[in-house]
Parts: C-alpha cells; sequence; structure tokens
C-alpha cells in the first residue's frame, strides 16, 4: 500500500527573525458612517424590535413601542426630528 501512495513531506521553512512585522493603526472595514447611521442600522438589525420587512423605519419603531418591546428613545427621536432615509436596510434586498 505504501508503493501506492507515495507519501511527500512538505518543507516547511520557519520565518526568520530579524524581519520585523510594520505595526499599522486599524482602519474600520467598509464605509466609513455617522453614529446616527449606524444607530438606525443596528435598530434595522435588531430583530427583538419585530420585522422590518415591508415598513418604514418610523413605522418599526412605533409598532414596537404598542406592543412594549421598548425601542431605544434616540431612535425615534431621530426619525421624527431628522431627514433620513425611512426605509429599512433590508428593504427591497430580500
Amino acid at each position: 500500500m505504501k508503493n501506492y501512495f507515495k507519501q511527500r513531506k512538505n518543507s516547511f521553512k520557519k520565518p526568520s527573525k530579524s524581519k520585523k512585522k510594520k505595526v499599522t493603526a486599524e482602519r474600520p472595514i467598509g464605509p466609513d458612517y455617522s453614529k446616527a447611521e449606524m444607530m438606525l442600522r443596528q435598530f434595522d438589525m435588531n430583530m427583538a424590535y419585530g420585522p422590518c420587512f415591508g415598513m418604514t423605519r418610523v413605522e418599526r419603531y412605533e409598532r414596537a413601542l404598542k406592543f412594549g418591546l421598548n425601542p431605544p428613545r434616540g431612535v425615534g427621536l431621530f426619525l421624527k426630528v431628522s431627514n433620513v432615509d425611512q426605509e429599512c436596510l433590508l428593504n427591497n434586498r430580500l
């Protein structure tokens, strides 16, 4: 059986210690979003406040209030005061 399946040893090279890796500052992956946009995205992705399909963010927020799910107060204030996209993050994507 050994002759049929010949085994080869992999040559593993250890990295030399003389080369030092450059330390770079970590960059966030993906586009830069404002704090408000990140707050709205987290609200959209949190299924504890009910499904977000077929309704706007304001409708979902008010529905969560009606059912006593305690959505973040900042989300409601931001949705009513500012001019942001009212559609859910997952709108027309699924």
